[in-house]
Formats: structure tokens, C-alpha cells, sequence
């Protein structure tokens, strides 16, 4: 191999070791903000009304993301997830057959992404 050859070989290398450290460290920090911009654009929104027996609740719950370039809320693929919770008036004394105002059942715990 003649000399000139090698040197090539050598700066082609040399470049390569310097560059790629970069590259992966860029490639790296746009995939985390690209997870950070998909979180906070999807969320745990209630769906349908919450299941009742009195003074419990249980609330079902969708993964949705609420996209502002379309204006319009998609399903993201994730099975709904259901908590329990209490009706918001159970401590309340009521005449007649006690009725569930709304449920505080809380957002589930699971990640939503």
C-alpha cells in the first residue's frame, strides 16, 4: 500500500473516531426531547361515565393525545385502565336512595405513551 494511501486511511479513521461520538450524543439528545414533547402532548382523559355503586366509583380511563397540529384528540394504542375511587358526596347525609355526584377516582399511575 503506498504511503499517501495510508495516510488517507488514517485521517478517514481518525475523523471517524472524532465524529461519531458526536453524532451519537446528537442522535441521543433528539430522541429524548422527541419522548418529552410525546409526553407532554399525551395524557389520561376520562372515559365515559364512571361506573357506580354507591359510595364507590370506578372511572375508566383513555390514553388520548391531544395533537395541536390537527385540532382534534387521536387514540393513542393503549387499553383503557380503570380505577376505583369514592363518590364525591359519600360523607353527605341524603333522604331517600343515596345518588353519586361525580367520582374521585384518581388518573392511573401508569405512564401514558
Amino acid at each position: 500500500m503506498k504511503p499517501y494511501n495510508q495516510a488517507i486511511i488514517l485521517v478517514l479513521i481518525t475523523n471517524l473516531l472524532v465524529t461519531l461520538p458526536m453524532a451519537t450524543k446528537a442522535f441521543a439528545q433528539t430522541a429524548i426531547l422527541s419522548t418529552q414533547n410525546k409526553a407532554a402532548d399525551i395524557k389520561w382523559i376520562k372515559r365515559g361515565r364512571a361506573l357506580v355503586e354507591y359510595p364507590l366509583c370506578y372511572q375508566l380511563w383513555q390514553c388520548r393525545s391531544e395533537s395541536s397540529l390537527q385540532n382534534q384528540e387521536k387514540d393513542v394504542p393503549v387499553l383503557p385502565v380503570g380505577t376505583w375511587g369514592l363518590c364525591e358526596n359519600y360523607l353527605t347525609i341524603q333522604g331517600g336512595a343515596p345518588k353519586c355526584l361525580s367520582c374521585n377516582a384518581l388518573v392511573p399511575e401508569a405512564d401514558c405513551f
